[in-house]
């Protein structure tokens, strides 16, 4: 999660953090080169902030969303091979999380804490994929940019929370026509 100040990308107070995605998607071809590719996903969001209040502490957030994705997929490349562009809008909806600070972990209560649970973002994606028996294999690296402001507190106009993050995914795709 990056956070917004005044107009202002505060991105050197936040790191980046480790997560866990697992989907399942659905590849449907309009043409030899173009499809649509719907998607849901359990996707692990979050950062950590060192916060100084005379002691330096590290801060680390993680959210679990549900996460649908609806993509664009582009593929060229001749032969088993090809290389593959996506790009299109995300729903998310994190349904729990936890703020660990000093070793103790403490649940997210969303309406409390004036976080909100909804969020929209963009995808843009590349990557290959290659045939393999009835279907193929694939390999992609994403980028996710959340539009959303996730504060939900009076201060929201001037402090945005917005999740950004990189992604790598592995999988097969199985045929189910021919």
């Amino acid at each position: 999660m990056e956070e917004k100040i005044d107009g202002n990308w505060e991105t050197d107070m936040q790191d980046y953090k480790l997560g866990f995605n697992v989907g399942l998607l659905a590849e449907i071809g309009f043409s030899d080169r173009f499809a649509f590719q719907p998607e849901v996903n359990f996707i692990q969001k979050g950062s950590k902030t060192e916060v100084q209040n005379g002691a330096t502490h590290e801060v680390t957030t993680n959210m679990n969303y549900v996460e649908v994705p609806l993509l664009l997929k582009g593929s060229f490349g001749k032969g088993n091979l090809k290389f593959n562009a996506l790009l299109g809008p995300t729903f998310g909806y994190a349904f729990n999380g936890k703020v660990n600070f000093n070793d103790t972990d403490t649940d997210i209560d969303f309406e409390k804490d004036n976080i909100k649970q909804a969020d929209i973002g963009a995808m843009l994606g590349l990557g290959l994929g290659l045939d393999a028996g009835p279907g193929k294999l694939f390999l992609d690296g994403r980028l996710g940019w959340g539009i959303s402001n996730l504060n939900d507190a009076d201060n929201s106009d001037n402090i945005q929370w917005h999740n950004r993050g990189l992604s790598v995914g592995i999988g097969y795709i199985f045929q189910l026509t021919q």
